[in-house]
């Protein structure tokens, strides 16, 4: 690998994801150092011509730094890219879930690996991204990897794989149980009398209004929830209840699920 600071970085797999890291490093690195792949040449054309590569084998021997930016069942392709020693001394930045570094590493043969997970709120500069790195990497390696990671969200760097598993079911799925709130808000809207439209702006409008009010008056959780839970008043009626019927507790035990599914995925690859 080139002892420099301008190491050359490949994507594999330029779909949401990958389109979403190129878009987002572009801004941090030189443009012309940043290549991806991806069998399908439409999605390759918002790229510079000597920059998007069709060939995956092409792509591993251009540069040093591998995203491979594809769904863990996708993993398979980029297999088929290796050939025998090439990826000797480069670096892997995976972003698939439930694969183990341990598995990464029996596949391809590479000791370099950064093991991540990106939520997907990437795709607008807000993510969250846990990660770990696995290897010896040289100070310009290991400072190029950071500057990647902290440019793909806040970035937390674990020491070990099972808090990779605990972001998976924190952040990485996260935006999904964000979704299911207000999903059941707007249903709730509707419900009352509000047209779906309308429902789907309260809910969407409400959520959005609270993370940014929250965002904005760098305050916690549970002091935003005493700014309008005054005693005995509606909000509190419906905190009170929900923690009741054990509302806290499962929300919990659905994420321990989703925990416990990322350490699954995470076995039987290996």
């Amino acid at each position: 690998m080139s002892d420099n600071s301008n190491l050359k970085i490949g994507i594999f797999g330029f779909g949401t994801m990958g389109n979403a890291i190129y878009s987002m490093l572009k801004n941090e690195f030189d443009v012309q150092s940043i290549y991806a792949c991806d069998h399908n040449s439409d999605k390759l054309s918002n790229l510079p011509i000597a920059n998007a590569i069709m060939d995956g084998t092409s792509l591993i021997d251009k540069v040093d730094i591998i995203i491979i930016a594809v769904k863990p069942q996708d993993f398979s392709e980029f297999k088929k890219c290796i050939k025998s020693n090439n990826l000797e001394n480069k670096i892997l930045l995976s972003i698939m879930a439930g694969i183990s570094i341990e598995s990464i590493k029996k596949e391809t043969g590479a000791s370099k690996i950064i093991r991540t997970m990106p939520n997907l709120a990437l795709t607008v500069d807000n993510g969250v991204i846990g990660w770990m790195k696995s290897g010896t990497f040289s100070p310009v390696e290991a400072a190029t990897i950071v500057k990647i990671v902290n440019k793909l969200g806040f970035a937390v760097e674990v020491l070990n794989e099972e808090m990779i598993d605990k972001i998976t079911s924190i952040s990485g799925s996260g935006p999904a149980y964000f979704y299911f709130l207000a999903k059941i808000l707007e249903e709730k809207a509707i419900e009352f009398g509000f047209s779906k439209i309308n429902a789907e702006r309260i809910a969407t409008d409400t959520f959005l209004g609270a993370a940014e009010l929250m965002k904005s008056q760098n305050k916690t959780p549970e002091e935003m929830i005493s700014k309008i839970a005054s005693k005995k008043g509606t909000t509190e009626a419906a905190l009170n209840t929900m923690k009741e019927n054990e509302f806290v507790q499962k929300f919990k035990e659905g994420i321990d699920a989703a925990f416990n599914r990322s350490k699954g995925l995470n076995k039987s690859d290996e």
